[in-house]
C-alpha cells in the first residue's frame, strides 16, 4: 500500500536501494512511523514517552532535528512548551506530501492523548517518530532507561507495582482496567 500511494518505501524493498526506511529523511517515513507507533501497546507508548522526556538532556540535536523537519518548532507551533497543535499535525499529514483521507489521518494519530486544549504532548510526538533502534545502539540507551524506570518507580523499590503502573497508564487519574482473564 505504501508503495503504491508513494510514501516511502518498505525497509530492504525493491525500490529502497537496499537502503532502510530509518535512514530515510523523516518526512519520507513519517506514516510509517505513526503506523508502528499505533500498533505498539499503551505501556510501550507510555515507557517510550517517559525515555524521550529524558532525551532533551541527553540528544538534543536528534530532537531537534525531529522538530524542524515537521516545521513545527521548538515551542510546538504556539501550543505552549511541551505540546503541538493537534491540527498542525493534522495540517502537516494533508499537505499534499501524503496521499491521505480524513479517515485514515484520524486513525494515524487515534494513539495520541490528545489534552482538551488540542494539543499533543512534544514527548509523545517524539516517541512516535525517533528510530528507537538507533537510540538503543548509543551509549546513553542505559542510562535513558534507568531515568525513566527511577521517574515511574516511585517507592523506588526497583519494582513496579499496581499503583505505579496506574498512575502511569492513566495518567495519575484513578481507572479501570479490565481484567484480561475474568474472574468467575
Amino acid at each position: 500500500w505504501l508503495l503504491a500511494h508513494g510514501e516511502a518505501p518498505l525497509p530492504g524493498g525493491a525500490d529502497s536501494g537496499g537502503g532502510s526506511a530509518e535512514d530515510a529523511p523523516l518526512s519520507d517515513t513519517l506514516v510509517q512511523r505513526l503506523q508502528r507507533y499505533g500498533t505498539y501497546a499503551r505501556l510501550k507508548r507510555v515507557a517510550l514517552s517517559k525515555v524521550a522526556s529524558f532525551m532533551a538532556t541527553y540528544d538534543q540535536d536528534r530532537l531537534a532535528a525531529l522538530r524542524s523537519e515537521l516545521e513545527l518548532g521548538g515551542a510546538g507551533g504556539g501550543a505552549g512548551a511541551g505540546r503541538i497543535p493537534y491540527e498542525r499535525v493534522v495540517a502537516v499529514l494533508k499537505s499534499g506530501k501524503f496521499d491521505l483521507s480524513d479517515t485514515e489521518v484520524r486513525q494515524l494519530l487515534s494513539s495520541f492523548n490528545i489534552d482538551e486544549s488540542g494539543n499533543i504532548d512534544t514527548n509523545e510526538w517524539l516517541a512516535a517518530l525517533v528510530d528507537w533502534q538507533d537510540v538503543q545502539a548509543g551509549k546513553g540507551w542505559d542510562s535513558l532507561v534507568s531515568r525513566a524506570f527511577d521517574a515511574i518507580d516511585t517507592d523506588h523499590s526497583g519494582r513496579l507495582g499496581v499503583t505505579e503502573l496506574e498512575a502511569l497508564l492513566c495518567d495519575g487519574e484513578e481507572c479501570e482496567v479490565p481484567d484480561t482473564i475474568p474472574s468467575e
